[in-house]
């Protein structure tokens, strides 16, 4: 699937759908109690699944509150509908309409419930921010599949993607072609623990966003893999060709220059990619006391 695909898809599912519907069931009188009782059900079992699976990040950030507000308001305008209806049915074709929406409710009360798990976690190894100049959002994190695709992989069960946004955007334009256009691009990254370097790869090339080929052989891209003093080691992905800092077997400090963000490896886009693990097994990072899922946001530090 090309980038202009993903654009049109996710714009799709996740922006003009959630915002139809949450017009339709505002503005669409109930013909009945049943209705809207089913109306409610539905409403309030896909709000937090349009609210917190999408990455907003990718359109314009605000965007989630501004639907959350029109299912809201759905929601309440459901109760004047109530006190204008009665409980009758209005036939066959009403009922399989009523039945489509329970369906559909059944669907999302599912992925709310592994949306709330993304919350839950063990406990977390506190470290500071790896990206110090601006405002950052998490684009995938949490500890379920439903906020973090990273959770088919045991080991990077816990991992985090990030991006930079500025004014609600993380680039210039929706999914533009050319990595500058992103504004975590060439950001500097630092090291979050003390420790040592075990491994270094530096020489992989950037991706261009409107021709991502999936890079299966080097998924991480450019990285570093640092052995943190706290038992655990830890990995920072898709740095820039040729930006990288360190060498292996070099011993560092907490927040030492890494390299510069790129968009090498498994990457549709420039961002960072980190994850800790020990023998194979996930370790729960929290930023700076806090524990981060898809649509969080941080200020670096």
């Amino acid at each position: 699937m090309n980038s202009h695909s993903i654009v049109i898809t996710a714009l799709l599912i996740y922006v003009i759908i959630p915002v139809l519907l949450g017009t339709y069931f505002l503005l669409r009188r109930a013909r009945d109690r049943w209705t809207v009782l089913f109306r409610i059900v539905f409403l309030t079992t896909a709000l937090p699944v349009f609210f917190y699976v999408p990455s907003w990040a990718m359109f314009w950030y605000p965007l989630r509150y501004i639907i959350a507000i029109l299912f809201i308001a759905g929601i309440f305008k459901q109760f004047v509908y109530w006190t204008r209806t009665g409980w009758y049915a209005q036939g066959i074709v009403h009922w399989f309409g009523k039945g489509t929406l329970i369906g559909f409710a059944i669907l999302f009360g599912l992925v709310s419930i592994d949306v709330f798990s993304a919350f839950n976690h063990p406990e977390c190894v506190d470290v500071p921010a790896p990206l110090h100049d601006g405002k950052y959002v998490v684009i995938q994190g949490g500890s379920t599949v439903a906020l973090n695709y990273h959770g088919f992989v045991e080991e990077q069960r816990f991992a985090l993607d990030i991006v930079k946004m500025k004014w609600g955007w993380r680039a210039s334009g929706i999914f533009p072609p050319e990595n500058d256009r992103y504004y975590v691009w060439e950001d500097s990254v630092f090291s979050v623990c003390n420790g040592t370097v075990i491994k270094v790869v530096d020489s992989l090339p950037d991706q261009n966003p409107s021709l991502t080929r999936f890079d299966s052989i080097n998924p991480a891209g450019n990285h570093v893999i640092v052995t943190c003093d706290k038992g655990f080691n830890l990995l920072y992905a898709h740095f820039r060709q040729g930006s990288i800092a360190v060498k292996e077997n070099d011993t560092i400090s907490k927040g030492a220059f890494l390299g510069l963000v790129g968009n090498s490896g498994n990457s549709t886009e420039p961002h960072l990619h980190i994850h800790a693990y020990k023998d194979s097994k996930p370790v729960a990072l929290c930023i700076d006391g806090r524990w981060l899922v898809r649509n969080s946001r941080f200020e670096g530090n």
